[in-house]
């Protein structure tokens, strides 16, 4: 009974441990592009975006790399973070996110507007 006791307290704390650890990464403040951040990112990190838009390299196209993560605007609110991906870069098209290695459920990405992407890009 000891042992179960001990065990039990053993993986709360393992728990309450690893769950600690999890950062809030800021774009741009930590990280200059959204593609940045998700590269330094970590199993249970966030990644926070400020208010604004993001275009340009780095900020479409963006491969979250089967990390289970949370991309996410700063305010909750979609109308005020933005992703342009301006369609086309060099004449290829473009998509705001790029989920190809094997993200599940526990993988969010949320509150953003992503705008100007193709929807049957490469």
């Amino acid at each position: 009974m000891m042992a179960r006791f001990v065990f039990a307290q053993i993986c709360l704390i393992s728990i309450i441990s690893y769950n600690s650890y999890a950062t809030v990464i800021n774009v741009p403040g930590d990280y200059a592009t959204i593609q940045a951040a998700v590269e330094a990112a970590v199993y249970g990190d966030e990644v926070v975006l400020a208010d604004g838009t993001y275009s340009g390299e780095g900020n479409y196209n963006i491969d979250i790399l089967g990390k289970v993560i949370t991309v996410r605007s700063q305010s909750g609110n979609p109308e005020n973070c933005v992703i342009d991906v301006q369609g086309q870069h060099n004449g290829v098209a473009q998509r705001g996110f790029y989920l190809s290695n094997y993200e599940g459920n526990q993988t969010v990405i949320r509150d953003i507007t992503i705008m100007n992407g193709v929807a049957d890009a490469p």
